[in-house]
């Protein structure tokens, strides 16, 4: 998994959970997106038309 990420790591729980706490936050009130690509890049590039 670690060979598929940008980051060449997987990550960890904590680094999810900052995002989470981030978006709960006044900072984040502009944000409007549905989806949040946590994979570490993984998914860099992919489209999910064919």
């Amino acid at each position: 998994m670690s060979r598929l990420s940008a980051f060449d790591r997987i990550g960890e729980p904590e680094e999810v959970a900052d995002v989470v706490i981030f978006l709960a936050t006044e900072q984040a009130r502009r944000i409007t997106g549905t989806f949040v690509d946590a994979t570490g890049g993984s998914l860099l590039g992919w489209t999910s038309t064919p």
